[in-house]
């Protein structure tokens, strides 16, 4: 039984440790869209990573925008949507 809890707790922990610690939106600027490397930076400084699947054809430098970013335990931002803002 004591075996099973370990198995469970080690699981647990790398589950967490793996998934996602902050979800946000973000409204800002685009600055530059590298659609090569699939990131946006804004005007802030702030790069985000866009996932391939998205597409940043309807986007242009200048345009305000609305992200839906997490975060993950690296630091890193990644995008889950990118909409105009009104």
């Amino acid at each position: 039984m004591k075996k099973i809890a370990v198995s469970a707790f080690v699981a647990a922990m790398f589950l967490a440790h793996s998934a996602a610690w902050a979800l946000y939106d973000v409204t800002g600027k685009i600055r530059s869209i590298d659609k090569t490397g699939h990131e946006i930076v804004l005007a802030n400084g702030q790069y985000y990573i866009i996932p391939v699947d998205l597409s940043l054809d309807n986007f242009k430098v200048g345009d305000v925008v609305n992200l839906s970013v997490h975060q993950y335990h690296d630091g890193l931002n990644y995008v889950e949507a990118v909409t105009k803002a009104n």
